[in-house]
């Protein structure tokens, strides 16, 4: 049987996760949007703070391509408290050994977890486009931020055909998708987490499914669910 539905993916998507949706007669044409740019070196001079924050599951992942072993400041890195957006971001965290003691849905919640631990000072790893308004909440409450800016994203704009719905894994992929798609207020979108459903809104997409959790698999489990009815 042929696929009836074409679903936009923009980000690359699990050969088995494909394969799943396609014995559903969903096809999903997976586009990577973003080219991420790891930064070649770190500044981790910096000892005097009382925890790291990851938003984003590229930051974890550029702190891993340095090799923990060899870093001057790995025991301090991972002995300190560490709060993580939940879903990728923390499950790579936790298994890069850093010490995390709270997740949240979205980055405003996660700077509430952090004024309940009493933290006086993060070291905030991030993209070079990242939100303010959650750093803005912290330092209202006397809590410095240091940033480092470990990658970089770099929009890839592509043209989807014949869509009945798309799914997306960030705030920047619905950017990347705008470039060259046409807004369709009624077609059905479907987005890993709150962030990147609020930018879905903000742009004027109406008709928006967030996933359960904060997986690829449970993105893929709305698309299903969806087109089954």
């Amino acid at each position: 049987m042929k696929p009836k539905i074409h679903i936009a993916s923009c980000r690359k998507i699990k050969a088995a996760n494909k394969q799943n949706a396609l014995q559903q007669c969903i096809w999903i044409d997976d586009v990577d949007l973003l080219q991420i740019d790891y930064v070649t070196k770190i500044d981790l001079s910096k000892q005097n703070f009382d925890a790291v924050v990851f938003t984003s599951q590229h930051a974890v992942k550029a702190l891993e391509k340095f090799r923990f072993d060899k870093l001057t400041m790995t025991e301090n890195l991972l002995r300190v408290k560490c709060f993580c957006i939940e879903g990728e971001t923390s499950k790579l965290a936790l298994t890069n050994g850093f010490n995390v003691i709270a997740t949240a849905a979205t980055s405003k919640l996660l700077a509430q977890e952090i004024l309940k631990h009493s933290i006086k000072s993060v070291l905030f790893f991030c993209g070079d486009e990242h939100l303010e308004e959650w750093i803005f909440d912290l330092k209202k409450e006397n809590v410095s931020v240091e940033k480092r800016v470990v990658y970089f994203k770099n929009l890839i704009p592509h043209q989807f055909e014949n869509m009945h719905g798309a799914m997306f894994f960030s705030p920047s992929q619905v950017e990347a998708f705008l470039l060259k798609n046409d807004l369709k207020k009624e077609m059905p979108v479907f987005s890993i987490g709150e962030t990147t459903a609020e930018t879905l809104i903000n742009k004027g997409f109406e008709n928006i499914f967030i996933a359960e959790n904060k997986s690829e698999e449970s993105v893929m489990e709305k698309v299903i669910e969806y087109f089954k009815k």
